[in-house]
Formats: C-alpha cells, sequence, structure tokens
C-alpha cells in the first residue's frame, strides 16, 4: 500500500513566504503608528525643539544658496510637511495592508488624524486642528494611491 502525501496549501513556500510578507508588513504598520502616536503625545516644547532644529538646518543650507525665506514660512513648511510625510508612508503601508487583508486598514488607518490631533488638545503646549486633520488626510491617500499604483504594475 502507497500513502500520498499531498502538501496542504498552508506548507508550500510560496503560502510561507507570503505569510512572511503579511507579518513583515503589518509589524512596520503597527510601528509606523506607534511613530506617529510618539509625536502627538510630544509637550509643546519638545515638538518645538524638535522642529526647529530641522528649520534651522534648512534655513543654513538656503542661505548658502542665496534663498532668503523667513524663519515663520520654513517652520510653517517643516511642520506641515511633517504631518503629511508621516502620513504619506502611512498611507504607502496600509495599501499594502489592503491588498493582502481586504480594505479595513484603509478605513481603520483614515481614523487616526482625527485621533491624533484629538489626543494633541489634551496635551501641554499642543492644540489641535482641523486643518492638520486634511493635511494629514491628504498624505495619507496620497500614498495610498501611490501604493496601490504601485502595487497594479508590479503585477
Amino acid at each position: 500500500m502507497v500513502l500520498y502525501h499531498y502538501a496542504s496549501a498552508e506548507n508550500t513556500p510560496a503560502r510561507k513566504d507570503m505569510n512572511m510578507r503579511r507579518r513583515i508588513v503589518f509589524i512596520l504598520y503597527v510601528a509606523w503608528i506607534l511613530l506617529i502616536l510618539g509625536f502627538t503625545l510630544q509637550n509643546g516644547e519638545t515638538s518645538t525643539t524638535t522642529s526647529q532644529w530641522y528649520v534651522e538646518a534648512l534655513h543654513g543650507l538656503l542661505l548658502k544658496i542665496d534663498l532668503q525665506v523667513s524663519l515663520e514660512l520654513l517652520t510653517t513648511i517643516i511642520r506641515k510637511g511633517a504631518h503629511f510625510g508621516e502620513y504619506a508612508v502611512l498611507g504607502g503601508l496600509s495599501s499594502m495592508n489592503a491588498r493582502m487583508n481586504q480594505n479595513r486598514w484603509f478605513y481603520l488607518s483614515a481614523l487616526l488624524p482625527f485621533l491624533d490631533e484629538t489626543i494633541q488638545t489634551q496635551i501641554d503646549g499642543r492644540a489641535g486642528r482641523f486643518s492638520d486633520v486634511l493635511i494629514d488626510l491628504s498624505g495619507y491617500l496620497l500614498g495610498y494611491l501611490i501604493g496601490r499604483m504601485t502595487q497594479k504594475n508590479a503585477r
């Protein structure tokens, strides 16, 4: 009597590889959310000090190439750009999760800017702004769309 061993779909190398990718993407996704929340929980003084370092560095570079830009404008660009950028990365990671696990990641992640700005209303020296929610959502949507287009082109 000959016994045949059929490899189950769960034990194939391709399936194991996909499961590992899902885990890695999910870990990166959660780590990025924690990073965003870490910035959210900074008090006003720490947040200002962090962004001020980047403002001064960029201002110095611009002066070297003879561009005069006010520190106030650079501060706005750096701070709003950070909002946009951190959520664009989240959007990209969310799109990778959505591909693997339906679209629930899209909706869950889209709620984070509202939570982020609500938390900031409770932090000393910080204020939650609806304009920041819109900037966050714009970055998130751009990152999500780029991630989805990249995945479609890779097929």
